[in-house]
């Protein structure tokens, strides 16, 4: 009987999370379009000093403490996985720079060349980047999501959530630029493209982080109005520093761009980069003005979509070199094979002719092995498999991520499907056909 009761508590409990749930998604979807308080708090010394007292009150801080131990105390073994994950990243990482730099000599040759290799290097970049951003994200994210944890520690939570995002993406980055990386000996990425994302993720990166973590902060659960305008003027100074490395590394006289328009003149970012560069440039410029208007929340919106946007592109562009570079050690091996065959096949044919008419012919030279990878040497089959991959899985993950923000796009919620699914509608099962929305939601 009791246990009964139990099951029937928490089916309703589990309705009434639902049932909120949907509710909080359809007032997000209303407050989008509703402008906030603005910037005009910032102009008087007492938003400022609110601001101070609030982040100094050290019941804020013993709030955060106290919460912390709780998500220990009630997460004791996920935390140890996690702590013992990171120990083996960790180890993972002694010699680092040695160890890629031996798998980068052994790519260079054809017969110790492997796709394992690169799986390796790709390991120990991940464990140089990833141990105190994996770490930072995790504990956040868990605060966050605790039920009952103080408003400041739900804040705070926010601003190391976005760090530790911010700081892995970089620090995977960088680390995929360096000599005899990921980037430099396994994806082939040209020099000029390493330099320029490196140049330029250094400096961004010091710059960013406190607007990084004040942006996250203020977002973050219900803070006070103070510290929203607060966040609103990091957003806005956030947009125009990636506005300004934008430029710096787009521009037509970048080094990028010089070295694309020398050795791909023909590709559609030479071509059409009188289209593409301004866009680029005002969507940063955009977003600044959107919460200079007021709509911080409409900004930040739309800001986290397009960086889920960038993440997405970025790791659809690794796992698309990564597949080139499979199908180039593949095929690096069938020409040594056919070019070995084809050697002795001569070898025999020359020394057959020798040794019926006595002629006297130089052997074959031995096969000698390519030093370097051009992924240009790809079949046309391959290099178009990988491209259209990488298209359809960029636009269906972008269309994915911005659906919720795009009401006048869900039109393909009436083009139907020749699938039926049960759903309950009003209390009552039916069948109804699957849409092409429910495929993108």
């Amino acid at each position: 009987m009791y246990i009964s009761q139990l099951v029937q508590l928490q089916a309703a409990e589990k309705a009434l999370v639902k049932e909120a749930q949907s509710y909080a998604d359809f007032i997000d979807k209303q407050l989008i379009w509703i402008p906030n308080a603005g910037l005009k708090p910032l102009l008087y010394p007492s938003t400022w000093i609110s601001v101070l007292g609030w982040i100094s009150d050290p019941g804020n801080w013993q709030s955060v403490i106290q919460d912390s131990l709780e998500l220990v105390q009630q997460h004791p073994a996920p935390l140890l996985l996690l702590l013992a994950f990171m120990w083996f990243l960790v180890i993972s990482r002694r010699h680092a720079r040695q160890q890629l730099q031996e798998i980068a000599h052994e790519t260079r040759r054809i017969r110790s060349d492997h796709f394992l290799l690169t799986l390796r290097a790709l390991w120990i970049t991940l464990g140089i980047a990833i141990p105190i951003p994996l770490l930072m994200i995790t504990l956040s994210w868990g605060i966050m999501n605790q039920p009952g944890s103080h408003l400041f520690s739900q804040a705070i939570a926010g601003g190391v959530l976005n760090l530790g995002i911010l700081l892995g993406v970089v620090k995977f980055l960088l680390n995929i630029c360096r000599e005899n990386g990921l980037g430099d000996s396994h994806l082939r990425w040209p020099l000029p493209l390493r330099t320029s994302l490196t140049r330029e993720l250094h400096w961004m990166l010091p710059v960013s982080l406190p607007l990084v973590f004040a942006i996250g902060a203020s977002y973050a659960g219900h803070t006070p109005e103070t510290v929203q305008s607060v966040g609103q003027l990091a957003f806005i100074l956030l947009m125009l520093l990636l506005t300004t490395a934008l430029i710096r590394f787009l521009r037509s006289e970048s080094p990028v761009m010089v070295y694309l328009r020398a050795k791909k003149p023909r590709s559609w970012i030479v071509q059409l980069h009188f289209f593409w560069y301004p866009l680029v440039i005002i969507t940063p410029l955009a977003l600044g003005l959107t919460a200079v208007l007021g709509y911080y929340y409409t900004a930040v919106q739309f800001g986290q979509r397009l960086r889920m946007t960038i993440w997405l592109f970025l790791l659809l562009a690794l796992t698309r070199d990564l597949l080139l570079r499979w199908f180039y050690i593949a095929e690096r091996r069938l020409r040594l094979a056919d070019a070995i065959k084809r050697r002795d096949e001569q070898r025999a044919s020359q020394l057959a002719k020798r040794q019926d008419e006595g002629i006297s012919e130089s052997l074959p030279e031995p096969i000698s092995e390519e030093p370097e990878v051009d992924y240009n040497q790809l079949s046309e089959q391959s290099r178009r498999l990988v491209w259209v991959i990488f298209l359809f899985s960029g636009l269906f993950g972008a269309w994915s991520i911005w659906i919720d923000l795009l009401p006048n796009l869900r039109f393909l919620n009436q083009i139907t499907l020749p699938f039926i699914v049960d759903r309950v509608v009003d209390g009552i099962p039916r069948e109804q056909p699957i849409t092409l929305g429910d495929i993108t939601t």
